[in-house]
């Protein structure tokens, strides 16, 4: 038996779409076949049912209505899969032989290049990246198609690092490649927290240079092709990511013309595990915006700021003159009418980059047209509230702000406040936009008045009085007269019928008309299409003009958000510059907002590259260690983003990268232990690190043995400090580290400070000079809810172990031959006394000193 001719021209354009699912339109359904149908119910839970096609059996079949099809791709794209969407094309009377309409692929859909509003992410950029890897060296792009944007970045050395830490940032939803880095990607550790998605192979031919640089060419302006052609490996990313985009968009890419260079020396460093550690975007609990930095700070009102601030916050600003640039504009901004005035107006802009997208693509709604240009409405008013300021950012900003008052006018004179989603809704346009719409509507509209009107036209042009129009399903509308005047008709007339006491004739002009109120409908329909395309057309002109409109809008929102919460956390302006952290009475603004029942205590932080180089910090558990370093580490990212910082004071040197080390657990994927896990991560920041960088390290070497644990920090903070200047922030409950003061250069003894009472112990999270005397292991056991027996056997052990005085049995030197075991409080005393400003402390804070020194020097 022959397969039928639909179902074999759905199978000659299914081997070109294997890997998606097809969507084949039939009449007001799309509908799926074979394998496709079955994967589909089960992932979509739609009905599976199947099909005659010629065969002995029925071919499997599920379908959706083509007016709902969108929330089912979505459901698809999400889940990870390709969508090729095939289409009925042309008219019924336009049919091949055979009665077959032509058909062919208008789209395909992937998780990196949805446009659909309802599935993308309104604060986050959705990209596709695109890797080619040549043995040696990388060549990365990706690009958000619904906004425009387009990226292009070179890797040397080393590969795996550096290619996982960009991957990893820029969080790609899909990952094209050639066949040489699918290859080397199943070796190469890429693979870290936030990146998900697989390597997909794409032909090879796409990657070829020759072929590649004229893809680029035909897409990018010149100044982009003269940074891109200076790297060989960019060029072929480049170019076979445009020619997949053109591929699956079967579309113009009108709103791509520029691919931005993207170098690491330009940007703060901040890796993947800093990222996650400092909870920058995503809290750790359970991976959501709440509780993450991005949550306290963003205050912004477009949706571009959003996802603006969002990339600032990832990569913080390394040029100290574009800091200090943004920071005057926050300085400026503290003044609460005009930043109100500011924020008004941005609140009534739309997401214009996204929208600017759909008008390249030819899928913008009339309605977002016309909400794009009553955004356009609101820069006059932007600009005359930033017309005062004075700060050179804000300034500048202002001039590159421009209205574009004859696309507004345009518009608004065209499009309805009352237009559909789709054109063919009809109601698009305004009356008295364009008379032949306005002839239609009115047809359609008041057909009876039409009528009445051209009878009494014909009436008073022929004095027959008796004559009317009349409508019949069989003759039409129709001129009717009494036989008795037949021989008074114009010539124009045309008889049509002969009825037993009156003719009936037509004219051309009524046959005219009869056509037009016939196909009124249909005819202001297919008008308003026409119509809009022109519209559309026109406004495709503004493309770029509209994307550095959108560009301007956003990092003006930024700074605006920048502004909102340092004045309402109580921020201040840090001075950029030098080569030390002083900061006093810092603060984490994220715990301390969340925090409800008591007040953040505020600490100081000093470092430099010289004498004070490591923070050496001790404290029990739950203290206050991590959040301390996480608190320096994000005060100096957000001085570094032109944000004022949760401080008393502030000097924030520039930084070029910043690394944690922060708790740890199995790697299952790839088998390694927690202490191994540790240790790369240890070595990915030792090999890395520059003098102007900042490490948190916190408890290194307690994922294996006591004594094994303690050489490895104790070998780590001596390689610090002999080889580079980078800040370090190095906890520990390695109390015998605290002896490498008097040894190391650099290195200080720092403690989080607790207070006991009735058997128990309370954290006064206050930093202090000096070493905590003891763990307090126990006592915050107790205080976790450990059985109480268990408590009280805890403690008679611990004073049997310290009577055996273990610790002290093995002898650990360093070159020198120092004993860290040696008793050093005399001197560790000296240097507190030493480094105090009697003038400067609180008469409490003074008071802790003197009660810590008391008990350093009773213990010893």
């Amino acid at each position: 038996m022959a397969i039928s001719p639909m179902m074999q021209q759905y199978c000659r354009i299914k081997e070109e779409y294997t890997d998606a699912f097809l969507f084949f339109r039939v009449g007001d359904f799309y509908e799926l076949y074979f394998d496709d149908a079955k994967a589909a119910s089960e992932e979509l839970g739609i009905y599976l049912t199947g099909r005659d096609c010629g065969l002995e059996e029925r071919v499997a079949m599920a379908g959706v209505p083509a007016h709902s099809v969108e929330p089912y791709l979505a459901r698809l794209v999400q889940k990870g899969y390709k969508v090729a969407v095939c289409d009925q094309i042309g008219a019924a009377d336009e049919m091949q032989r055979g009665g077959l309409f032509k058909r062919e692929v208008v789209r395909v859909v992937t998780p990196g290049t949805v446009m659909d509003s309802e599935l993308l992410d309104e604060e986050k950029n959705n990209y596709i990246a695109c890797v080619h890897y040549d043995g040696n060296t990388v060549g990365v792009s990706w690009s958000d198609i619904s906004t425009g944007e387009f990226n292009h970045s070179f890797i040397d050395a080393p590969i795996a690092v550096a290619l996982g830490e960009l991957l990893t940032r820029i969080n790609p939803s899909e990952i094209i490649c050639n066949e040489q880095m699918l290859e080397a990607s199943v070796s190469l550790s890429i693979v870290k927290y936030g990146m998900v998605c697989a390597f997909t192979l794409y032909k090879e031919p796409a990657f070829e240079y020759e072929f590649a640089l004229k893809s680029a060419k035909s897409q990018f302006s010149q100044d982009s092709l003269k940074q891109l052609i200076r790297y060989r490996n960019c060029v072929s990313s480049a170019g076979a990511l445009v020619e997949y985009l053109r591929e699956t968009q079967k579309r113009t890419l009108g709103h791509i013309h520029h691919s931005a260079t993207v170098q690491a020396s330009e940007r703060m460093y901040i890796d993947s595990n800093a990222r996650r550690a400092l909870e920058l975007t995503e809290n750790t609990q359970d991976c959501s915006k709440r509780g993450s930095l991005l949550w306290l700070i963003d205050k912004t009102s477009t949706k571009p700021g959003a996802r603006r601030l969002r990339k600032i916050l990832l990569e913080p600003f390394l040029d100290e003159a574009v800091i200090e640039a943004r920071l005057d504009g926050v300085q400026e901004l503290q003044n609460d009418r005009v930043r109100d005035k500011i924020t008004a107006r941005l609140k009534n802009i739309i997401d214009i980059e996204r929208t600017v997208g759909k008008l390249s693509y030819g899928s913008m709604a009339p309605k977002e047209a016309l909400r794009m240009c009553q955004s356009l409405a609101e820069i006059p008013h932007l600009k005359a509230a930033l017309a005062a300021c004075e700060c050179v950012l804000l300034k500048e900003l202002c001039e590159r702000l421009t209205d574009y008052p004859s696309v507004y006018n345009k518009v608004i004179a065209a499009i309805s406040e009352k237009a559909p989603q789709i054109v063919r809704e009809g109601g698009v346009f305004n009356s008295g936009y364009d008379a032949e719409l306005d002839e239609y509507r009115n047809l359609k509209n008041n057909t009876a008045s039409v009528i009445a009107n051209l009878e009494s036209a014909e009436r008073a042009e022929t004095k027959l009085k008796n004559l009317k129009i009349t409508y019949s399903r069989n003759s039409g509308y129709c001129i009717e007269l009494p036989k008795s005047q037949s021989d008074q008709v114009p010539f124009r007339y045309i008889r049509r019928a002969t009825l037993k006491n009156s003719e009936r004739y037509v004219t051309e002009e009524l046959k005219l008309l009869e056509e037009k109120i016939i196909g009124a409908h249909e005819q202001a329909l297919n008008r308003e299409e026409v119509l809009y395309k022109e519209l559309v057309e026109g406004l495709r002109q503004y493309i770029e003009p509209f994307l550095e409109l959108s560009h301007t809008v956003a990092e003006l929102d930024t700074v605006v958000s920048h502004a909102q919460v340092s004045k309402e956390n109580r921020f201040i302006r840090p001075v950029i510059g030098g080569e030390t952290i002083a900061v006093s009475e810092g603060r984490h603004c994220v715990v301390e907002k969340l925090l409800k029942d008591e007040a953040f205590i505020p600490n100081d932080t000093l470092l430099d590259g010289d004498e004070n180089q490591i923070m050496l910090i001790t404290g029990p558990n739950m203290a206050g260690k991590s959040v301390y370093m996480r608190q320096v580490a994000i005060i100096a990212i957000l001085a570094h983003t032109g944000c004022f910082v949760p401080a008393k004071k502030a000097q924030i040197p520039i930084i070029d990268k910043i690394f944690t080390r922060v708790g740890a657990s199995d790697d299952l994927l790839t088998g390694r232990s927690t202490f191994m896990v540790e240790m790369s991560e240890v070595s990915e920041i030792l090999n890395t690190m520059s003098d102007r960088s900042l490490l948190i390290l916190d408890e290194i070497g307690r994922g294996t043995s006591t004594y094994d644990g303690l050489s490895i920090a104790w070998s780590i903070l001596e390689y610090l400090s002999a080889n580079t200047s980078a800040k370090v922030l190095f906890s520990t409950h390695y109390h015998e580290l605290t002896e490498l003061e008097n040894v190391l250069k650099g290195l200080k003894n720092y403690k989080l400070t607790l207070r006991e009472a009735g058997g128990s112990i309370v954290f006064l999270r206050k930093l202090l000079r000096g070493c905590a005397n003891r763990s307090f292991g126990i006592e915050v056991a107790s205080l976790a809810g450990l059985p109480s027996s268990i408590v009280a056997r805890a403690k008679e052990l611990l004073i049997q172990l310290e009577g055996a005085d273990i610790g002290r049995q093995a002898k650990m030197a360093s070159n020198h031959q120092i004993s860290i075991f040696n008793s050093g409080a005399s001197n560790e005393i000296q240097a507190i006394l030493k480094e105090l400003d009697v003038d400067s402390i609180s008469p409490r804070h003074a008071l802790e000193i003197l009660s810590d020194l008391k008990e350093k020097a009773e213990k010893k």
